[in-house]
C-alpha cells in the first residue's frame, strides 16, 4: 500500500473507511499465516482483518484486544517490518498488507462502539505486586484481573505509562492514545501508588511481609550509560533518556545551532528528531558503525533522515572539545572502517590514521545504552542475573530465581520492544494465576 507524500514526524496515519477496506481486501486470509506466527502476543491477524472487511470494526477490535492489551499502541510503534507485515505472503507477489495501519484503524474506531468491557470478579483474596506502570506491567495487570486477580501497581514516576509516556516522543506515540489504554487496563479498581521506586521507597521483603502472594518486576532499565568520552561531565551534555523525558515535558531547550548525539539505537534516533524539533539548526548522529548495523529500526532511521538529521556513519566520537573556560565547543571525532569479519560476530570498527575532525556542538546528547541504576542494581542484587546483565527469568513462566518472583520488559529481556514487554506481562501474570490456584487448592 502506497502512502502518499505526508510530514515525516507524524504518526503512522489513521486510514479511512474506504481506504481500511480496500486494503483490508487485499489480505489473502492465509490459514496459519506467517504475520500471525511472527506476532509475539499471537495475535490473530487474518480474523481482525475478515472482520474490517465486513465492516465489523467493534469485532476486529475483540479479536486484538483479547490478545493485546495495547492494540493502538503498538499499531503505532511496533517495528513491522521485522515481526508481522515483515513476514507477509503478500509481499512475494507484490506489496505486503499494511497490517499496522489496519490494527490502528480497528484499535481506535473499534474500541468506540464496543460493550464496555467486563471484568472479572474478585475470585479469592490474593492480591499480585506490580513494580513498574509500564507496558510489561500493564499487561500482567490485565491478564491477572482478567483472572479475577487483584493488582496493586507501585510506580516510581507521577504517572504510569513507563517509557510510553516518558521517552516515545509524542509525535510518534499520541499521548491521548497511551491515555485511553491506560485507563482502559486499570479502570476503576486498580490502586496505582505513584512516586514508589524499588530500591528507594520499598524492597522485594517489604512487599512480601505486605501480603502481597506475588511480585512482578517491570522496572524497565531507568538509567543512561555515560560512557567514557572525555570531557562528557561537563555542562551542555545531557543523557538522551533526560533529553527525551524533557520533549515529553513541554520542550527541550538547545543551547544554540549545534547538536550532536551519540549512539545509533532508537534511542539516539529519537533524541536527534526531537533536537531537531527544539529548534537546532544541524543536528549530527554519530555512530562508529555502517547504517546497516545501526540497532536502530530502518522506519525510525529513515524518520531521522526526513527530519533533515545528518547521520554520520563510520564515525567514532573520541572526546568533547572544550573552551578554556569550560563552555562545549566541539566533538572530536575519527573515522573507521570495519575489519574483516570474524565467525558470526559483527565486523569490528577500527579506528582510521590521519582522519580526525571537530564536529562543532553546543550541546551533546548521549545514547550509549540503559542499565538499572544503584537503587535498582542493590535491590535486585540477591537475584540471578544473565551474563549479558538482564535478570534471569524462566522463559516460560518469567519467574525469577527467588519464589514468588517474577519479572519482565527491558529488565529480563534483549526485544526492547513494547511488543515483547506485553507479551512477557502476560506469560507472568498467566503462571502467576496458575500458581495462586495450586496454593489455594493446596490449602
Amino acid at each position: 500500500m502506497s502512502d502518499p507524500p505526508r510530514d515525516p514526524l507524524e504518526a503512522r496515519r489513521l486510514l479511512t473507511d474506504a481506504q481500511a477496506q480496500a486494503e483490508a481486501g487485499r489480505c489473502q486470509g492465509c490459514v496459519d499465516g506467517a504475520c500471525t506466527r511472527h506476532c509475539p502476543l499471537d495475535v490473530d491477524v487474518g480474523a481482525f482483518i475478515r472482520h474490517i472487511r465486513k465492516e465489523n470494526a467493534a469485532g476486529a477490535f475483540r479479536v486484538l484486544r483479547s490478545r493485546n492489551p495495547m492494540p493502538e499502541t503498538t499499531a503505532l510503534i511496533c517495528p513491522l517490518e521485522q515481526i508481522c507485515q515483515g513476514h507477509c505472503s503478500n509481499a512475494q507477489v507484490s506489496e505486503a498488507v499494511n497490517i499496522g495501519l489496519l490494527q490502528r484503524y480497528a484499535a481506535h474506531h473499534g474500541c468506540r462502539v464496543r460493550p464496555p468491557r467486563q471484568r472479572s470478579k474478585r475470585a479469592n483474596d490474593c492480591k499480585v505486586a506490580v513494580v513498574g506502570g509500564g507496558p510489561a506491567g500493564l499487561a500482567c495487570v490485565d491478564r491477572l484481573v482478567e483472572r479475577g486477580i487483584g493488582a496493586e501497581v507501585f510506580e516510581s514516576c507521577d504517572e504510569p505509562g513507563g517509557a510510553l509516556v516518558r521517552w516515545i516522543p509524542p509525535h510518534r506515540l499520541p499521548r491521548d492514545v497511551v491515555a485511553r489504554e491506560v485507563a482502559d487496563i486499570l479502570g476503576a479498581d486498580v490502586p496505582v501508588r505513584t512516586g514508589q521506586a524499588l530500591g528507594r521507597d520499598f524492597s522485594l521483603d517489604d512487599l512480601l511481609a505486605r501480603g502481597f502472594e506475588a511480585v512482578f518486576l517491570a522496572t524497565g532499565l531507568p538509567s543512561g550509560v555515560d560512557g567514557s568520552l572525555p570531557g562528557s561531565d561537563g555542562p551542555q551534555v545531557v543523557q538522551a533518556l533526560a533529553y527525551l523525558e524533557q520533549h515529553a515535558l513541554g520542550g527541550a531547550p538547545v543551547a544554540g545551532p549545534n547538536a550532536v548525539v551519540v549512539g545509533g539505537g532508537n534511542t539516539a534516533v529519537d533524541a536527534a528528531v526531537c533536537a531537531k524539533l527544539a529548534g537546532a539548526r544541524d543536528v549530527y548522529l554519530v555512530y562508529r558503525r555502517s547504517f546497516g548495523q545501526m540497532p536502530a529500526w530502518y522506519e525510525d532511521r529513515q524518520r531521522a533522515v526526513d527530519a533533515g538529521v545528518h547521520v554520520l556513519i563510520l564515525v567514532r566520537p573520541v572526546e568533547c572539545v572544550r573552551h578554556q573556560d569550560g563552555a562545549l565547543a566541539g566533538v572530536r571525532c575519527v573515522r573507521t572502517e570495519l575489519a574483516d569479519p570474524v565467525g558470526q560476530q559483527r565486523r569490528k570498527p577500527m579506528d582510521l590514521p590521519e582522519t580526525e575532525f571537530v564536529l562543532p556542538a553546543n550541546l551533546v546528547i548521549l545514547a550509549l545504552g540503559q542499565h538499572l541504576g544503584a537503587h535498582l542494581q542493590a535491590a535486585l542484587a540477591p537475584l540471578r542475573f544473565n551474563p549479558d546483565g538482564t535478570l534471569w527469568t524462566d522463559p516460560e513462566t518469567r519467574a525469577t530465581s527467588r519464589p514468588n518472583v517474577y519479572a519482565g520488559g527491558d529488565l529480563a529481556n534483549t526485544d526492547h520492544t513494547v511488543v515483547h514487554a506485553l507479551a512477557d506481562g502476560l506469560r507472568a501474570a498467566d503462571a502467576i494465576a496458575k500458581s495462586l490456584r495450586s496454593e489455594a487448592r493446596a490449602r
